[in-house]
């Protein structure tokens, strides 16, 4: 089983499903970091967008789902997982990147401003 970490910014609210009385909830969302890709003609240093989808489940999937917003910072170990499918005898094969463990990092605008406004307010209830 390969391991990972993966730091970045969540992309976009993560979606949540509570999965019913018998299901175990699950929580997917995209980060997204740059990395250095190379120099270019000019000599200059050049980056690249690199977005992985996670998925998570338990109350780790809740946690996220509540606490995520977009441009929030996360910090993420996870485990590469087959997810290998067979449709009309054509195998695809495919991997899902399972979370293990969260981190939250430093907080995006939206939730800086929740803070702010909840910080205005007196109020605890911006997040």
């Amino acid at each position: 089983m390969n391991r990972g970490f993966f730091t970045g910014r969540v992309a976009k609210k993560p979606v949540f499903r509570n999965g019913g009385s018998e299901a175990t909830p699950v929580c997917f969302f995209t980060l997204l970091n740059n990395e250095y890709a190379g120099k270019d003609a000019k000599g200059e240093s050049v980056e690249r967008k690199v977005a992985i989808s996670f998925t998570a489940f338990g109350p780790k999937a809740k946690l996220i789902a509540e606490q995520s917003y977009e441009g929030d910072q996360l910090i993420v170990s996870y485990r590469v997982m087959n997810n290998d499918r067979e449709k009309d005898g054509i195998v695809s094969y495919n991997f899902s990147f399972i979370v293990d463990e969260i981190s939250f990092g430093a907080p995006g605008k939206i939730k800086r401003e929740r803070l702010a406004k909840t910080k205005e307010d007196g109020s605890d209830n911006g997040l």
